[in-house]
């Protein structure tokens, strides 16, 4: 990575694009700019949005030096598989893990663009459980703002944001996140035996009142 070395990128910079409508069905961008201060403590540098798809960013992003991007994946361009995991500890959980997904997904999405983790075991539930993110190639690539060249640019399902922001454990009240500008609908909640449930789906977002 010789341009980054070159311009110096600030490591603990990262440039998050969050999909956004821009009032019509194109999809458009709001960039946040954060550094971190410390394991789990971060500073907003910069915001600007809606950032069109065509917008040259790296003019603005330059300031901070981002070494990182993080795109995040609207729901509908993802699917997320949750599973119950057998009473085992390190690589065997892995292994087990990783064989569940490939039963639910049945090798129809390449392995770059899988992502699975078990989760933390909830109080009060019978067990644990893991998740398997999926982002397959039909879903195409989103059209991303011109950003600095020595910006290493990588991609994050909405809900493994979601999780992140509780831990991997099921929140204490349900959280929804709906999108009229594509339709589509992603619930997490806690379901039986204190066990995470995550249900997504999609409503036309051709009508007005929906």
């Amino acid at each position: 990575r010789r341009g980054r070395n070159e311009i110096q990128a600030d490591e603990r910079s990262t440039i998050v694009l969050l999909p956004v409508g821009d009032g019509g069905r194109r999809r458009a961008w709001r960039a946040v700019v954060v550094r971190e201060n410390g394991t789990e403590s971060l500073s907003i540098l910069g915001e600007k949005g809606p950032v069109a798809a065509n917008e040259d960013l790296a003019a603005w992003a330059d300031s901070w030096k981002p070494a990182r991007a993080i795109v995040v994946l609207p729901p509908s361009a993802t699917v997320c598989r949750t599973c119950t995991l057998p009473p085992v500890q390190g690589e065997q959980l892995v292994s087990a893990l990783r064989l569940q997904a490939e039963t639910a997904l049945l090798g129809g999405v390449p392995a770059h663009r899988v992502g699975l983790a078990p989760l933390p075991e909830a109080p009060g539930a019978d067990g644990r459980q893991g998740i398997v993110l999926a982002w397959p190639e039909s879903a195409g690539s989103p059209d991303l703002p011109k950003l600095p060249g020595y910006t290493e640019v990588r991609f994050a399902p909405t809900l493994a944001c979601i999780l992140a922001l509780v831990r991997g454990l099921p929140p204490a009240s349900p959280m929804v996140l709906a999108d009229r500008d594509d339709g589509s609908i992603l619930f997490v909640l806690a379901g039986r035996n204190r066990h995470l449930v995550v249900r997504s789906t999609r409503e036309d977002s051709g009508d007005p009142d929906a």
